[in-house]
């Protein structure tokens, strides 16, 4: 592209800056409109006497793809470490490792080890689309019954796992035109667009005990080896990746504006958008606006109908502690124990010393709201959580320092089982605005992590700009 455009991106989260400093790296001119005092969004980091947090848990995926690593890698502020990721679940007074190692296997139910053992030898896949028959298929009845099911019930109160959509689960790949990224999806074999369960046809005897052998050695190496998925996380909290990427987009000359309130969207007699408007200032006819906020709040703007679709908001309780607590090699551990009020706990010194001051130690736990989504009393929930801690033998309640509760709004997109089609309506209606996209995690409703969200920043950045 060899005209200079003129950009507008509201939002300041990842996929707002990625897509920013890429346009401003092309000499495009670009101005990105935050409505808080910080960039990041939920993926920033915050200091407090000594001790940094993030806004949940967050780690940045290292094998998602090679060219999004790369761009962290050099823009990152600070140094950072890469580390196997190793996370845990907890049900049933029992702590294994997930997905279950060699060790961890024989601490779950005898019935899931069965069900698992008889899936890989017929070399099955799973077809249901709900949450519930998917996670059923792959690890049994028993597991469901004792640890999926009731974590969902947690996770998220306002649906039940039949009516959840196994995307959500699985974190379905999706495209910058929000349509599901089939190539990618790890868990469905694709044969004519349509999902097949079993090969068709019954194999030979001898290709089946051949094929039966060759799928225990790779359990079984999976199960005994040390590999692990590798994530980056920094040295001083994961707000340094939003934090890097901020100084360079500065650096080539893009224009941030931080606790610049609401963005407001004018229409053109064409449709297109013609001016866009905050606290202070304006910009008159861009090429392009890019919006990575709720995807209710744009159809508001636009007088489009809402998606019946519901995004769930969480409460984070970080807890500081003047002793280290319990040593594990886990970062993070879910927990389906209904008598526990937490869904999530995550240990930011396991991933950098340095988030704690010397000899304490942090916790934060991640918590649904329950009783049709009222808001609990934070003083209240913090003594939970700290009850918790306690009973699991985290730490000593002479041990507690200080115990905050944040809330963390729209922090989960949650898919019913139709809810490609509840997007698709929006999605239609958002194509008659040729100037505008809606983008992210939050801007596509699409459940994803960090460095899918760069993705689709990184892919959409490259066509605005005519790349390949």
């Amino acid at each position: 592209m060899s005209a200079r455009g003129r950009y507008v991106v509201i939002g300041a989260g990842l996929a707002g800056l990625t897509a920013a400093e890429r346009l401003a790296a092309a000499g495009q001119e670009v101005t990105v409109l935050e409505q808080s005092p910080h960039v990041g969004g939920l993926a920033r980091s915050f200091a407090e006497d000594g001790f940094i947090f993030d806004v949940g848990p967050h780690y940045f995926f290292l094998n998602v793809r090679p060219d999004v690593s790369d761009y962290v890698r050099r823009l990152v502020k600070g140094p950072y470490r890469e580390l196997g990721f190793r996370i845990s679940a907890h049900f049933g007074r029992r702590e294994i490792a997930w997905p279950p190692n060699f060790a961890s296997i024989f601490k779950l139910p005898p019935r899931a080890v069965v069900h698992y053992l008889k899936r890989i030898l017929r070399n099955q896949h799973p077809s249901a689309q709900d949450f519930r028959g998917f996670s059923s298929f792959l690890y049994g009845p028993a597991m469901y019954e004792t640890f999926f099911g009731p974590y969902i019930e947690k996770k998220l109160p306002m649906i039940a796992g039949e009516r959840l959509h196994r995307d959500w689960w699985i974190l379905a790949r999706r495209t910058i035109d929000n349509e599901l990224d089939l190539g990618q999806d790890r868990y469905f074999k694709q044969l004519g667009g349509r999902t097949r369960q079993v090969d068709q046809g019954p194999p030979p005897l001898r290709k089946k005990i051949l094929k039966a052998i060759d799928m225990l050695l790779r359990t079984w190496s999976n199960m005994t080896s040390q590999s692990l998925p590798q994530v980056l996380y920094p040295a001083g909290g994961i707000g340094m990746i939003a934090e890097g990427i901020r100084e360079e987009f500065e650096r080539q000359g893009g224009t941030l504006l931080l606790g610049a309130g609401a963005a407001r969207l004018v229409r053109g007699e064409d449709g297109a958008l013609a001016r866009v408007e905050w606290d202070g200032g304006a910009v008159d006819r861009p090429d392009h606006v890019i919006w990575t906020g709720s995807i209710h709040q744009l159809a508001d703007q636009l007088g489009f109908e809402r998606a019946a679709l519901e995004y769930l908001s969480i409460a984070l309780v970080y807890v500081k502690s003047r002793r280290p607590i319990k040593k594990a090699e886990f970062l993070y551990t879910y927990f389906a124990d209904p008598d526990l009020v937490f869904n999530r706990l995550y240990f930011p010194t396991r991933a950098s010393a340095g988030l704690a001051p010397v000899g304490m130690d942090s916790v934060c736990a991640e918590v649904s709201p329950q009783e049709g989504g009222a808001t609990r009393d934070a003083d209240a929930l913090g003594r939970q959580v700290v009850d918790g801690l306690v009973r699991l033998g985290y730490l000593q309640r002479a041990d507690v320092l200080d115990v905050r509760v944040r809330e963390a709004p729209d922090s989960y997109p949650v898919y019913p089982l139709d809810y490609l089609e509840r997007l698709g309506a929006l999605w239609s209606r958002l194509k008659t605005v040729p100037n505008l996209t809606s983008l992210g995690r939050t801007g596509q409703f699409y459940y994803n992590n960090m460095a899918l969200t760069m993705c689709l920043a990184l892919d959409f950045a490259r066509r605005l700009l005519g790349k390949p």
